[in-house]
């Protein structure tokens, strides 16, 4: 009858904090977000959990990251 629970990975519950500041309006189309080491800092994460989560939401098309100039906002 019921089904069992799982626990969410990190990257996923990062995306989805992005994903809420993104539909509330907080962050909005072309803002840059911050470099991976400030939200590794800022969410008490690796490095490669904040990489992963990116990667989730550009492949959602949500941001656009342009190397050596950073992570952008892409969609309202």
């Amino acid at each position: 009858m019921f089904e069992q629970i799982q626990p969410q990975k990190y990257y996923m519950q990062i995306a989805r904090q992005i994903k809420e500041l993104i539909k509330d309006g907080r962050l909005k189309i072309g803002d840059k977000l911050p470099a991976e080491r400030t939200l590794a800092e800022e969410f008490g994460a690796s490095r490669a959990t904040i990489r992963e989560a990116l990667s989730a939401l550009e492949m959602f098309g949500l941001i656009v990251c342009k190397s050596g100039q950073g992570n952008f906002i892409n969609a309202d």
